[in-house]
């Protein structure tokens, strides 16, 4: 159970889109338009395209972009580090984010540090909730992301199935049947530790 004592949340402000064309479809590159952004006691920083999120297992931080709604298929790419060896963390992607009525779909990796666990999650959410949302799959193996260093995830929605990756190897896929997850909505992550991104790419399609 998560104990939610106080959410905070931080909105990045997007100004001015740049929009880059390739083979594999439309690209919204993230990392030039962090020059703006709010943060609530220093939780959130942004350094050498690096973005820093800390938060606790009292107060979990959330960062989310406002300006930019995800497509029907996508594919995100980001590499992530885990900068703190607390226990039982969580490194949420949250994706198709409502504002309006705070849910959203979760995929995340939980880490146990001291167990040498390392469990991989697909879900919903809904931040402000003690329980955080059901799980709609996980996996546990040793799949590890080491501490202090970066590892590289993707996350794909196309044509009804959300998969996972870790360093490009496949560790979770969700057939979405009832096309519950396919909500338009927006990108954030949120954590209960202090994790580091960079490298962000959001693609429209597979």
């Amino acid at each position: 159970m998560r104990i939610w004592n106080r959410i905070l949340i931080a909105l990045i402000l997007l100004l001015f889109p740049t929009f880059i064309f390739s083979q594999e479809g439309l690209i919204q590159e993230f990392n030039s338009f962090f020059n703006s952004f709010h943060s609530i006691d220093n939780t959130i920083s942004f350094t050498d395209n690096v973005l820093t999120i800390r938060g606790t297992h009292e107060n979990w931080t959330i960062i989310y972009f406002d300006s930019i709604e995800l497509p029907e298929n996508f594919t995100l790419k980001y590499q992530l580090r885990i900068n703190s060896r607390d226990s039982a963390i969580v490194a949420e992607t949250m994706l198709n984010m409502n504002l309006m009525n705070n849910t959203y779909n979760r995929v995340y990796p939980y880490i146990f540090y001291g167990l040498n666990n390392f469990g991989y999650h697909i879900g919903k959410g809904v931040w402000g909730n003690e329980t955080g949302g059901p799980t709609l799959i996980d996996y546990y193996d040793n799949i590890p992301i080491n501490l202090n260093e970066w590892v590289y995830i993707i996350i794909n929605y196309y044509d009804n199935v959300l998969a996972f990756y870790v360093d490009n190897r496949l560790v979770l896929s969700y057939e979405d049947i009832n096309n519950d997850l396919n909500k338009r909505g927006y990108l954030g992550f949120l954590t209960n530790s202090d994790i580091s991104i960079k490298n962000i790419e959001l693609l429209n399609g597979q």
